[in-house]
Formats: C-alpha cells, structure tokens, sequence
C-alpha cells in the first residue's frame, strides 16, 4: 500500500494494483465480472429516510468486495488534495470546513443536484486515465469496482473519495473564482461554500453556469446567499461570529424533545431510554460549539432524570 501523500496515482500495471488492494489480476477479473453478471453478490439496496420524508437511495457493500474497497479506499487516501477540500479527507472535518467561512458579511452556498448518480463511468473511468494517469486497464477495473448502476453508489467505501476527485477541476476553477473577488471557497463533498463581500450575493448565476460548464449540475434552489444578519450555516455549524456556534434549529429541537418527553412523563410515569440517548447526543453536539446552551440543556434533561423517576426498561431508586 502507498504510505505517502501522492499527487497522482500513476499505476500502470494491474499486478501492482492487485498487490495495492491484497488481492489477484485473476480475482479482480472475476470479481469485475461478477459485479456486472449478480450484484446482489455484494451490494444490498436500501432508502435512508429524512426528517423531511424525502428518501435516498443507499448500498451496503458486502463480503470480498467490501475488502478490496476498503483497501482502494486507503489508496485514494494517500492522493494529495487542495486544503479547501474537507469531505472524507484524512484530518479534515466540518470543523475545517466551517472554519474560514467565520465572521464574513455575506455567505453563497449551492450543491451539485442529485451528484452520486450523476457521476457516470465514463466520468470516472477518465478520471482515473487522464488525472490520475492510470494505464487503460487500471483505469478500466477501477472504474468497474467503485461504480454501479450508472454512478457511484451511496454508501459505498470509496464513492465520497472518488467524488473528490472527479470534482477536482471544478473545485479548482470555483476556488480562483472566489479568489478573484477576495471572498474563499471551501468543498465538503458535494457541498460548495462562498464567504466574504457582500458583492457575491450577485454572483449566483455565475457559479450555477461555472458547475454547468464543468459538466455538473447546481442544485438551484439550494444556490443561497445569506448575510450576516441571518443566520449563517455551514455543514451544521453556525459561523456568524468569530466563534463556531451551534444552530438556533438544532437548540430549539433540543429543547421541543425535552418538553415532549416531560409531558410523556407525566402522563405515563417512564421515559423511554433510546429517546433520552438521543437528546443526549444531540446535547453533546451543541456543547461542542456552545458549552453554555450545553449545559443548560443537560440541566433541563437531568431534571427529568433525577433519581426515583421510572426510565422505561430499567428503574433508577432513589440512593
């Protein structure tokens, strides 16, 4: 396995890429092939439900297949990307996506529109024989392992780190376009933030045509600015001061679920485990960010918790 950082990954050779992924020339041929002939082999399909009821398509990759992803995954890894990019990079988090965007007078926010599938093998198969310079046939059974269905399966190992890179140029080119106009550009996946003059609130025609030149399609309705007098997020942290905050959305769901499970207790006398863990995670993401509201907030729910209160699936006896 590569152990560096790389700018490219340059491998010619199919024997060097089976060594890469632990694996043979003659199982990648026949895992490629089984891919294509009985997909259910490796893939099982789901829908991950929203709060919103809108549904996404998802995969679990499973049995050999999910080894050898996991070691391409690790691959890719190792390829060295812009500091702007933060989605599924080693080191790199909400909180670096988030960071540069603090404190600025107007923020300009768009996504890549339904991006996943959208990502065809042929899009993918160039990306591994043009930037990454990959032989043909490398390029060929990395296209086949990483790709199903007409695009990169959600859920899958490697799909966010092949998305890095088939959207590097169009990364690159939104980047100097916010260079020109003093404002700073950070990607997270397919999510793409803008902050800084107020100027660029005009600019969001611009952007949808720069992603359309690129071959990528912007989710329009999600192209959005937002001044500092609104509340200003970026992938769940709110940045309008000069100090990362929680969102007031994120405290006020907090606070509507601790109410709703006060007035379950006193209807019912319990309280039902899984739901006070949930708060609690919740809790402790905004603690993250506002340790004061976190606190207050553990307060408000302990208050429900306190000793001699009947928890559903377990009694807490007064000590």
């Amino acid at each position: 396995m590569i152990k560096r950082i790389v700018d490219k990954l340059r491998i010619v050779e199919v024997k060097h890429l089976s060594m890469h992924l632990g694996s043979t020339p003659v199982e990648l041929a026949h895992v490629c092939s089984s891919i294509s002939r009985h997909p259910s082999q490796y893939y099982r399909w789901w829908n991950k439900c929203f709060p919103n009821g809108k549904t996404r398509p998802m995969v679990e990759v499973r049995g050999r297949l999910r080894e050898i992803l996991d070691r391409l995954n690790d691959l890719l890894q190792h390829v060295c990307l812009p500091e702007y990019v933060n989605g599924g990079v080693p080191g790199r988090s909400v909180l670096s996506n988030a960071m540069p965007h603090l404190n600025k007078p107007m923020l300009m926010k768009t996504d890549l529109a339904n991006h996943f599938p959208r990502v065809s093998p042929g899009r993918v198969y160039a990306m591994f024989r043009k930037q990454q310079e990959c032989s043909p046939e490398v390029a060929r059974i990395l296209t086949r392992l990483t790709t199903q269905s007409g695009g990169l399966p959600q859920g899958s190992p490697t799909s966010v780190a092949v998305s890095n890179l088939v959207t590097l140029g169009l990364s690159r080119r939104l980047r100097r376009f916010a260079e020109a106009r003093g404002a700073v550009l950070t990607q997270y996946v397919d999510d793409y933030i803008f902050s800084g003059g107020k100027r660029l609130a005009g600019c969001k025609e611009k952007i949808i045509s720069i992603v359309k030149q690129e071959g990528f399609k912007a989710n329009e309705a999600k192209t959005v600015s937002v001044p500092a007098d609104k509340e200003q997020i970026v992938t769940g942290i709110r940045v309008n001061g000069s100090q990362m905050d929680a969102p007031s959305s994120k405290v006020a769901d907090v606070r509507k679920a601790i109410r709703r499970l006060r007035c379950e207790l006193e209807v019912t006398g319990s309280v039902p485990t899984k739901r006070i863990k949930s708060i609690e995670g919740k809790i402790s993401y905004i603690a993250a960010y506002n340790r004061g509201t976190g606190k207050y907030l553990r307060r408000q729910l302990d208050h429900i918790k306190t000793p001699g209160v009947r928890i559903a699936g377990r009694e807490e006896i007064a000590g």
